[in-house]
């Protein structure tokens, strides 16, 4: 007999509304799920965040690995995350990480 042993995926908070939808990202990005985005508006594609404050529009809902193409990718661009969760990257300003989805329907604790 096996046992199984249940460990939920806590990275959702609170009542809010969830919602994902597809963009179109930028080529050379190869980032695990929950990866604050951006939009590049010299090209009109997704790239990862870049720890500018209140530009980060979404989080990435799968791990992204376009190669070296751009690719069409599901993100989240509403809901509230749990913070421990989200993949921060490079940027390690805990204000900037706090202030990155000002402005959009997105909020993170």
């Amino acid at each position: 007999m096996t046992t199984e042993t249940y460990s939920p995926d806590d990275f959702i908070l609170g009542p809010d509304l969830v919602v994902t939808t597809v963009g179109h990202f930028q080529g050379g990005i190869n980032v695990p799920r929950l990866t604050p985005i951006m939009l590049d508006a010299t090209v009109g594609t997704f790239k990862v965040w870049d720890g500018s404050v209140g530009k980060a529009i979404g989080l990435t809902a799968t791990a992204v690995n376009t190669g070296s193409s751009s690719a069409d990718c599901s993100y989240y661009k509403s809901g509230s995350f749990r913070y421990t969760a989200i993949n921060w990257g490079t940027v390690t300003d805990v204000a900037k990480r706090k202030s990155a989805f000002v402005g959009t329907p997105i909020s993170v604790g």
